[in-house]
């Protein structure tokens, strides 16, 4: 359990004692208002997604080491080719599975859009 101590410097009482604050409980209230059950096919479309920017972060990340060992002669072992080289193939996995995680927990915490009924046309 995560918690730490709240202390008011205004107060200089020997007597008082300091309050606790419960960082999970708040964490936990805030995310149990928010979670909704999401339509199935917006997570698909989230996963989707975050595989695509998972990969497309992953040849930026990639690129920049590159250039990186270029200038600077550093023998940093991650390149495009994740076929050859496991350094790389993890860097992609962990780059996907967090694109993956942060494009499902939003669209677990937005409320999906509602459509405004269409205005009656008059004079036809």
């Amino acid at each position: 359990m995560f918690s730490f101590v709240v202390i008011d410097s205004t107060i200089n009482l020997p007597a008082v004692r300091p309050r606790r604050f419960n960082i999970t409980r708040v964490f936990m209230h805030f995310m149990a208002e928010k979670i909704q059950k999401s339509n199935p096919l917006r997570l698909v479309a989230a996963t989707v997604l975050g595989i695509i920017v998972g990969a497309i972060l992953f040849f930026v990340v990639a690129l920049i080491i590159g250039i990186f060992n270029d200038k600077y002669g550093m023998n940093l072992p991650v390149r495009a080719n994740v076929a050859e080289n496991v350094g790389s193939l993890i860097l992609l996995i962990v780059i996907i599975v967090i694109c993956v995680a942060g494009f499902c927990w939003k669209v677990r915490t937005t409320p999906p859009a509602e459509e405004e009924p269409a205005l009656p046309v008059f004079g036809r």
